[in-house]
């Protein structure tokens, strides 16, 4: 039957709880080049600590990161090694303009920005207008992407007995403290923002296991756009449960890929 902990307080307590049920089941299913393959629970998890521990070595503790582009593997997979970490998670909606884009990263005062290859027209732009201060920008898909190399890079770092892998993992959890900020689309103004914690989002993801009937089993086509609550949530949802999600490749696609 399907598993999952009903006192996690927080979302590193609810991820690391479905890895330790569902160690060798597909937490994720992607494409690459064409080809199908699976990313486990257990390797979300070893990621998880390359990333987040190359991201301490970096200097990137404690402060906001944010993300943009298209629902994928590595976009989750940022998220969870900044939540992870104590840090902030900023997703940032892919349409936006240059001005929404440079006004939202200015208002949540990120370090870093991890971004898709379809946005990185956009970024550039942003960059160029040459008003922004981050520090570090990361592309997370497409050839020769940084976000592969932070996780080699990392995964090396523990594999030489780093002590910054215990500090990353060791990091105190204030469930409480914002920990996602969210950007409303902003039809008549500037954007709002609105702040999670990661309370809201791990006892919000338990409610959901009381009221439907989850199963490991089931698969989550992950087409609502992350850096909504409601798709980032679903996502954390199935991941939670032990169940897999998969990314379409548009709503227009979403037969085909079924």
């Amino acid at each position: 039957s399907t598993a999952f902990n009903p006192d996690c307080k927080n979302i590193r307590e609810l991820v690391y709880s479905a890895a330790r049920l569902y160690p060798e089941r597909p937490a994720f299913k992607v494409k690459d080049k064409g080809e199908i393959k699976t990313v486990t629970f257990t390797q979300v998890i070893e990621n998880t600590e390359a990333l987040g521990t190359e991201l301490l070595a970096q200097g990137y503790t404690d402060c906001a990161m944010g993300i943009i582009g298209d629902n994928s593997y590595p976009w989750y997979q940022c998220h969870l090694a900044i939540v992870c970490g104590g840090n902030i998670s900023v997703p940032f909606d892919k349409g936006f303009t240059a001005e929404e884009l440079e006004s939202a990263i200015i208002r949540s005062r990120i370090r870093v920005l991890f971004y898709g290859h379809k946005s990185e027209a956009l970024v550039e732009e942003v960059k160029a207008r040459g008003n922004i201060n981050v520090e570090r920008f990361v592309r997370i898909t497409g050839d020769d992407n940084g976000f592969d190399e932070l996780i080699a890079a990392g995964k090396e770092r523990i594999a030489a007995g780093s002590q910054l892998h215990e500090d990353y993992k060791n990091t105190v959890i204030d469930e409480h403290k914002l920990a996602v900020l969210l950007f409303t689309s902003g039809t008549t103004s500037n954007s709002k923002a609105v702040m999670l914690s990661q309370f809201n989002i791990a006892s919000n993801t338990i409610d959901m296991y009381q009221y439907e009937a989850f199963s490991y089993e089931d698969v989550n086509m992950a087409f609502l756009p992350c850096h909504h609550s409601f798709g980032l949530g679903a996502v954390t949802v199935f991941f939670g449960i032990g169940a897999c999600s998969v990314f379409c490749d548009g709503l227009k696609y979403i037969s085909k890929n079924l």
